[in-house]
């Protein structure tokens, strides 16, 4: 297996009418092939919050349109698409836990899901780009950008996916560590004194070789474009795919920065430490 290969599982049923469903463990998905005219087939267990891909048929030129949206009852809103007669075929993303997506969740999917087929030849998004949510804390963030990867390699099988595309955002000033807060931002390390402004960081992937600078905003600099954290840092470096970053980079000494966050973690982040070597 590949470095950048994400096992999925699908389950085909016996019944021609209920709908395949493919299972990601690693990153705790579920999601659902729904052909259109069997959707009144779909269990009520996807009234859940979620975020769904619909597909047309193929025009004649060889290109797709697909819509891509979220919401709070994934089995009502695609019954409400019933007016929508172009698409074929649907795909659903639900989390496979008992407390499911977030509305902030689904918000930053729809998001990046959309970018991502955006930049995908032969693929045409019909509805306008959503704004995204991401009010979430960059750790989380981190989180469902590797979410992405099997959500694309789902895609794949019926003929969509590829990169995701890098996110574009404004930069905004990390927020200082308060107490009570969960640590999880470079903002953080700094202000515990497991990082410095002006360190470098090394990349620790065996495909790609890169460093980086931690500046004092807690924003990191990659041959001099600015990013607001690890992950759009790391992306950046393997060309647009989602990385996690605090995995992806190391510190001169060696130390992966998901490391340093265990140690700000374990120590509660609310007293200044001093820097290991």
């Amino acid at each position: 297996m590949a470095d950048d290969d994400f096992p999925i599982t699908a389950l085909i049923p016996s019944d021609d009418r209920a709908p395949v469903v493919i299972h990601s463990d690693a990153y705790a998905l579920k999601m659902s092939i729904v052909e259109r005219t069997l959707q009144r087939h779909l269990p009520s267990d996807w009234d859940t919050p979620g975020v769904y891909v619909l597909f047309d048929p193929v025009s004649r030129d060889g290109t797709a349109t697909v819509y891509v949206g979220q919401s709070r009852s994934l089995r009502k809103r695609l019954q409400q698409h019933r007016t929508r007669e172009q698409w074929s075929r649907a795909l659903l993303i639900v989390r496979d836990t008992s407390y499911g997506f977030t509305t902030a969740e689904i918000g930053f999917l729809e998001g990046r899901l959309h970018a991502a087929l955006s930049q995908r030849a032969g693929l045409r998004v019909g509805n306008a780009a959503p704004t995204g949510d991401e009010t979430l804390p960059a750790h989380h963030l981190s989180q469902l950008e590797a979410a992405l990867l099997p959500i694309l390699s789902a895609l794949r099988l019926l003929g969509a996916g590829g990169t995701p595309a890098p996110r574009r955002r404004p930069a905004r000033r990390p927020e200082p560590s308060r107490p009570g807060r969960r640590e999880g931002s470079v903002a953080d390390l700094l202000a515990a004194g497991l990082l410095s402004a002006g360190d470098v960081l090394h990349s620790t992937g065996r495909k790609y070789h890169a460093t980086a600078t931690v500046a004092a905003d807690g924003t990191i600099t990659v041959n001099g474009a600015r990013f607001r954290s690890l992950s759009a840092a790391g992306s950046h470096v393997r060309d647009g795919r989602a990385t996690n970053g605090w995995d992806f980079w190391r510190t001169t000494s060696g130390q992966r920065l998901s490391a340093l966050r265990e140690r700000l973690k374990a120590a509660g982040g609310t007293t200044r430490q001093r820097r290991m070597p």
